[in-house]
């Protein structure tokens, strides 16, 4: 969802360089205004709001009632949410704007300390239709992007939908440092030059140093993304319609700054629906084979053409004897993909944890498939993998299917529903907790790998990727 990302990237940014008031709102709060009362004949009438106020006073509420309603802990984590509700509905009632609003919303909702509470503005929506809007006009004007650069070989066919265009690179913090982790094969990256371990200093002029501290400065919204700085930074990099340019600045092997400018190509994959509410998903999908007898798969996302993809990978390794499933930088996404997926790699019952909503606890039962991979199997997970890609790595670990490598999951985990909002804005908020088979809880704590082993940048330039070779070894030597 990179322009979900960057369009919330850029309402932050904005906020921080012109709201330091409103970004510094959990720590100090600003004076309130007073709502002007008129007497008539010693009754006192509260002025009459604007429909503008009247509507966001009503988002207000919306938020808070769902909220009230169905959070899965009716402790509310020992808040008074009645309270809550008393000192952040005079603030909702005299906001001047809906990113205003939007503002004081996301800070009630921190006060829960839990993932998956996002205010998502309508800038993201609107943005995404204009992306989608570009691109149907250039098929209906019959324009290609091999028609438009000629003189520039595209790796991928070009796509006859909206798709994601990109260098072909992911990226982590490393030591704070933004530090690209992997190049595609024959991607517009690689053919400029570019190759991993090295650090990303600038996009398009832009110092990230700069842009990370104007982050930060916005307490509100980085309580919210601090994890998922590395999509942010990678949302810049990447882009939506019609290619385009990214100027990178880096600091290479030696140390040595460069610049360089790439142009974007089409990526494979494609927009899925994964959550009601919330804009299309890119999802992307790789399996290949490393050597005879391991296989290799790799998703950036749980939807249901997800579990089709896989089944049909399942199939090219039914005679591998073990499997590596990738799911760093794994989003989460559809619990149904998820069960669908798990039933593929086991080939008797699993107990995959249990829901902890507000009635009670729900077990999940997994039931294998009659075509399953019953061969050894490594899962590999970081610090981006979230929700339904920790539930997954937690489940297999924990009932012995799978060995688990890498670093600690991201420990994001509720299942979430959305709501429209009157401001026209959309309310992510969760709906359950989740617990492991083993009954350990996995928000705000994540997963625990079996082998812990770090990226680091020293063995990336060399062009290792430590977490795979050590999955691989892991395997050959079982």
């Amino acid at each position: 969802m990179k322009n979900y990302f960057r369009a919330v990237c850029l309402t932050v940014l904005l906020s921080a360089f012109f709201s330091p008031n409103l970004s510094a709102q959990n720590k100090i709060t600003p004076p309130q205004k007073s709502v002007q009362v008129f007497s008539v004949s010693g009754i006192d009438i509260p002025e009459k709001l604007s429909p503008e106020a009247e509507r966001r006073l009503e988002t207000f509420r919306v938020v808070w009632q769902t909220v009230k309603d169905n959070y899965f802990d009716q402790s509310f984590g020992g808040l008074n949410w009645n309270k809550i509700k008393n000192e952040f509905e005079p603030r909702a009632r005299q906001s001047e704007s809906d990113a205003e609003l939007h503002l004081i919303l996301q800070e009630m909702i921190n006060r829960l300390s839990k993932s998956h509470f996002v205010i998502i503005p309508p800038e993201v929506f609107r943005e995404i239709g204009k992306a989608k809007a570009e691109f149907e006009e250039k098929i209906e004007a019959g324009e290609t992007e091999a028609q438009t650069n000629q003189t520039t070989p595209s790796i991928k066919e070009e796509p006859e939908k909206p798709s994601h265009y990109g260098i072909g690179i992911d990226i982590r913090f490393i030591d704070n440092q933004v530090v690209i982790t992997q190049i595609e094969k024959d991607s517009p990256a690689a053919g400029a030059g570019l190759k991993t371990g090295y650090v990303v200093e600038k996009i398009n002029g832009v110092s990230l140093k700069s842009f990370l501290e104007n982050f930060r400065r916005n307490a509100i919204y980085a309580k919210v993304f601090e994890k998922q700085l590395s999509r942010f930074v990678l949302s810049f990099i990447d882009g939506e319609t019609g290619g385009g340019s990214v100027r990178l600045g880096f600091r290479d092997e030696k140390e040595q700054a460069g610049e360089i400018e790439i142009r974007r190509e089409a990526v494979k994959g494609e927009f899925v629906k994964i959550l009601s509410g919330l804009p299309d998903e890119f999802v992307t999908f790789d399996a290949k084979s490393l050597g005879e007898e391991i296989g290799y798969i790799k998703f950036n996302a749980f939807a249901l053409k997800t579990v089709e993809k896989f089944c049909g990978a399942i199939s090219r390794f039914k005679n591998k004897k073990a499997l590596v499933v990738d799911m760093r930088g794994n989003i989460g996404g559809n619990f149904g993909a998820l069960f669908g997926i798990v039933s593929l790699l086991t080939d008797k019952n699993l107990v995959i944890g249990a829901e902890i909503n507000k009635f009670g606890k729900e077990t999940r039962f997994v039931q294998p498939q009659i075509k399953n991979f019953k061969g050894k199997l490594v899962v590999l997970i970081d610090a981006q993998s979230y929700s339904a890609a920790e539930v997954f790595a937690s489940g297999l670990k924990e009932n012995n299917r799978a060995t688990v490598i890498g670093e600690t999951t991201a420990g994001s985990a509720l299942p979430a529903l959305t709501k429209p909002l009157p401001t026209g804005a959309v309310f992510l908020y969760p709906v359950g907790n989740f617990e492991t088979p083993k009954g350990n809880l996995l928000e705000g704590i994540g997963v625990e790998p079996n082998v812990k082993i770090a990226l680091d940048r020293r063995s990336l330039l060399a062009g290792k990727d430590l977490q795979l070779e050590t999955a691989i070894n892991f395997l050959k030597d079982e």
